[in-house]
């Protein structure tokens, strides 16, 4: 069921193209990004999963306030693959940040993520306590590329 859905949201698109970190058309739309990420992630590929949500986030970022609902979503997936990788700290990072972004749009989303949050306790003991603030900006390096400027935070 997920490879129809996976081959349907493709369109007939070279799926290497699109899970090469190298190549971003900024001219297909988030949607079709977030939606190839997500089934491979369904399907077990963290890594190419990552590619997509990464591309899917930065066209989401240049909307700005316009897709606050769909940034919570990338937001939470992200965090998911993350922790499914053991990186709990940048996880919950993005698990939060999404939280933050429905408490907006979709406040009762969050039930669901701060149960997740509570599961990760003991995981997160090594984290060092960012500010609501400094958790977006670190999402937004990641998204970037640039979670090395976030290192000695």
């Amino acid at each position: 069921m997920v490879d129809e859905a996976l081959r349907v949201f493709l369109k007939g698109i070279d799926l290497g193209a699109v899970i090469d970190p190298d190549e971003f058309d900024e001219t297909w739309y988030h949607a079709f990004y977030g939606n190839v990420g997500r089934c491979l992630h369904l399907m077990g590929q963290i890594e190419p999963a990552l590619v997509c949500y990464r591309k899917s986030a930065i066209l989401l970022q240049s909307a700005h306030a316009k897709h606050i609902e769909d940034q919570g979503y990338i937001r939470l997936w992200i965090g998911e693959l993350l922790i499914a990788k053991g990186e709990f700290c940048a996880g919950s990072r993005f698990l939060t940040a999404a939280m933050k972004k429905w408490e907006l749009v979709s406040p009762g989303r969050n039930a669901a993520i701060d149960a997740k949050l509570s599961e990760l306790m003991d995981n997160l003991g090594d984290c060092k306590p960012l500010s609501e603030r400094n958790i977006e900006r670190y999402c937004v390096a990641w998204i970037f590329g640039r979670e090395r400027d976030f290192s000695e935070i």
